[in-house]
């Protein structure tokens, strides 16, 4: 019997029971392919496996189980010396740190990623670790770091067309603003906003993004006592909402 092959099958069930949201049937699937993994000394499928049980705890906030299973993920990738598969487990441990409030913690396990993400020549890997590290600094309100890292962020996803591109422009727009840097963040917002216009009427993200865009202008024309064009990007905001 093929027991790698029954392995695979037990994860797909477990991310298809992942996806309709029964986490504890998932999780049993993830840990019956877990065993045969272990007995068979399949390091490639215990990471995946490892991996997959870190994320169902991550989604039902047990952090620190999170955490302990991303651990033992980025030991066995470690051991097989997969470049890639170590800097998707210091990705994982970022974010569960970000979410607790631990921004150091999430700051230097994002630091680690990028390292190996340039080293693998990993451009997109690259660029979701600058936009993370601007999620971070932002919090940590160290605005000049979170700037800069929102714009390399921005000049990687400009080369390839990222579909993420608007959104790091109102990330950096808002770091701008904190920053008091506000013709900036007025250039950023509204080349966002420019974007959104150009999405399809049916996309619901246009007129949520467009809504949080007009917002934000709003928000910074109110900072700099200019009523009169926050009213009227507020009145624009609540027409698209």
């Amino acid at each position: 019997r093929d027991k790698i092959g029954l392995a695979e099958a037990l994860n797909k069930l477990g991310l298809t029971y992942c996806d309709i949201g029964y986490d504890l049937r998932a999780m049993d699937y993830f840990e019956q392919s877990l065993v045969i993994c272990e007995d068979n000394a399949d390091l490639h499928g215990q990471a995946v496996c490892l991996q997959h049980l870190g994320n169902v705890f991550k989604m039902q906030k047990d952090n620190q189980l999170a955490i302990d299973f991303f651990e033992r993920c980025l030991a066995v990738r470690q051991k097989v010396n997969d470049p890639r598969g170590i800097a998707d487990c210091y990705d994982s441990l970022g974010l569960v740190y970000f979410d607790i409030g631990d921004v150091d913690a999430a700051i230097q396990q994002y630091d680690r990623s990028l390292t190996l993400r340039r080293d693998t020549a990993d451009v997109l890997g690259e660029c979701e670790c600058y936009k993370c590290l601007g999620n971070c600094y932002m919090r940590a309100e160290d605005m000049e770091k979170a700037v800069l890292s929102y714009e390399r962020c921005l000049e990687i996803q400009r080369q390839f067309s990222e579909s993420g591109l608007v959104d790091t422009l109102i990330s950096l727009g808002l770091a701008h603003f904190h920053n008091s840097n506000h013709d900036v963040a007025i250039k950023c917002l509204e080349d966002a906003l420019d974007m959104f216009q150009h999405l399809p009427p049916e996309d619901a993200s246009a007129h949520s993004g467009k809504a949080v865009c007009l917002d934000h202008l709003g928000n910074v024309y109110s900072s700099i006592g200019k009523p009169e064009k926050a009213v009227t990007f507020y009145t624009m905001s609540l027409r698209v909402k």
